[in-house]
C-alpha cells in the first residue's frame, strides 16, 4: 500500500505499523520500507505489546498498547515535524532534559509556595505544568485537559488527593483517562501514607518539599524516557501497583485473552482476601498460607507486582509461623483493582 500510494503520486506522510503482524511483521516491514527509494521517506511508529525497551533505529517513534490518544497525538506531531526520539543518532542531550519525553503535567496543591517550588522544577526538566488549588480544580481540569500525569498533594481544602484520586479512578470524576498516572505529594512518606496512597489508587509518591532528582525518577518511572532505558529505580521506590505491559507480554500481546484473564482474576481475589481474613481471624497459618500462594501466582500472571509482593510476605510469614496482617494485601489489591477496572472500561470504549 505504500508503495502504491507512492507511485500514484499520493504518499502517505506516516504510517503506524503494529509490531506482530502475520505475512511480514513490523520490523520487516519497516526493512521494506527504508529500503525502497520511494517509500523511505515515510515516518514510521511503531506499535508494540513489548513496551519502551524495543529498540529499532528503522522507526521514527514507538507506542505501547493500549495507546492513549494523547500519546498518539504527541508521536504523531513529533515525527510530522521530522523529530525522531533522542536515541536515535540525536547528540546526547543534558540528561534530565534528555530522559523525560514532551509531557504535560497537572500540580494539584493549595500551598503557593509549594506550587512555585513544583513548577519551577518541572520547568527545569523541561516539562509544561500547570497548577490547580484543590481535588475539585484538579478534576476539572482533567475534564478539558489531557494530561500526561498528576502530582497530587495529598491534604488540600475542598476535596483532597485521596477522595480526588478514588474518584477518578472510579470513574465519578468523568475525567476521559481515568488510569492516568497520579503521584502523591506528602509531607510524611511513612508507611500509613503509602498504604493510604495505594488504596485511594495513587501510582507513586514523592516527599515534600520536592527535589528535583526525586521528581525526575517518578517522571521517568510513568512517562517512559525520551530515547535512553529509564534509570534504575532507588531501593525504597515502591513497586508497580500494575504492570500492564507485563501482563500483555505474557500473553502474547492477546488483548482479548488478557481481557479475560484480568476479568477471572478480578472475580476471584476478593473471595480469597476474605477467606484470608477469616483465616486470620481463626489463626490458621496453613490456610493463610495456600490462600496467599494462590494469590500469589494469580497476581503474578496479571503484573500484579505490588499485590503479588504482599501476598509473598504473608506466605512466608504464616510459614514461619510469625505474625501476618491481610490489610497491606488487601489495600494493594485495591489500587491495582482501580486501575484494572479502568483499563477494562478503556478497552471496551475502545472497541465499541
Amino acid at each position: 500500500m505504500l508503495q502504491q500510494a507512492a507511485a500514484e503520486g499520493e504518499p502517505f506522510h506516516a504510517a503506524i505499523v503494529d509490531h506482530q503482524m502475520p505475512g511480514m511483521d513490523g520490523p520487516e516491514l519497516a526493512q521494506c520500507a527504508r529500503s525502497d527509494p520511494m517509500t523511505r521517506g515515510v515516518r514510521l511508529v511503531l506499535l508494540s505489546s513489548l513496551g519502551a525497551a524495543t529498540e529499532d533505529d528503522r522507526f521514527d517513534a514507538r507506542l505501547t498498547k493500549p495507546v492513549r490518544r494523547s500519546e498518539l497525538r504527541q508521536a504523531l506531531a513529533r515525527v510530522l515535524l521530522g523529530q525522531r526520539e533522542a536515541s536515535q543518532g540525536q547528540e546526547q542531550a543534558p540528561k534530565d532534559k534528555q530522559a523525560l519525553p514532551p509531557a504535560q503535567v497537572l500540580v494539584a496543591e493549595d500551598n503557593p509556595v509549594n506550587q512555585q517550588v513544583a513548577l519551577g522544577v518541572l520547568r527545569k526538566l523541561g516539562v509544561r505544568a500547570q497548577a490547580v488549588a484543590n481535588g475539585e480544580e484538579a478534576i476539572r481540569a482533567l475534564r478539558e485537559f489531557p494530561f500526561d500525569l498528576v502530582l497530587m498533594d495529598v491534604q488540600m481544602p475542598v476535596l483532597d488527593g485521596f477522595e480526588a484520586t478514588r474518584r477518578i479512578r472510579s470513574g465519578e470524576a468523568g475525567v476521559p483517562n481515568p488510569r492516568i498516572p497520579i503521584v502523591a505529594m506528602t509531607a510524611h512518606a511513612m508507611q500509613g501514607d503509602r498504604e493510604r496512597c495505594l488504596e485511594a489508587g495513587m501510582d507513586d509518591y514523592v516527599s515534600k518539599p520536592v527535589s528535583k532528582e526525586a521528581l525526575a525518577q517518578a517522571l521517568r518511572r510513568w512517562l517512559g524516557s525520551a530515547g535512553e532505558a529509564a534509570p534504575s529505580e532507588p531501593a525504597h521506590a515502591p513497586t508497580a501497583v500494575w504492570d500492564v505491559e507485563s501482563m500483555l507480554h505474557r500473553l502474547g500481546g492477546d488483548l482479548e485473552l488478557a481481557v479475560d484473564v484480568l476479568r477471572a482474576y478480578l472475580d476471584d481475589v476478593p473471595q480469597r482476601l476474605a477467606d484470608l481474613r477469616d483465616a486470620s481471624e481463626r489463626g490458621e497459618s496453613q490456610r493463610a498460607k495456600a490462600i496467599a500462594h494462590t494469590v500469589k501466582g494469580a497476581s503474578a500472571n496479571v503484573g500484579a507486582e505490588a499485590v503479588r509482593e504482599a501476598a509473598a510476605q504473608i506466605e512466608s510469614a504464616a510459614a514461619a509461623g510469625e505474625q501476618w496482617s491481610p490489610t497491606e494485601l488487601a489495600a494493594r489489591f485495591q489500587a491495582a483493582r482501580l486501575r484494572m477496572e479502568a483499563w477494562l472500561s478503556e478497552v471496551a470504549n475502545q472497541a465499541a
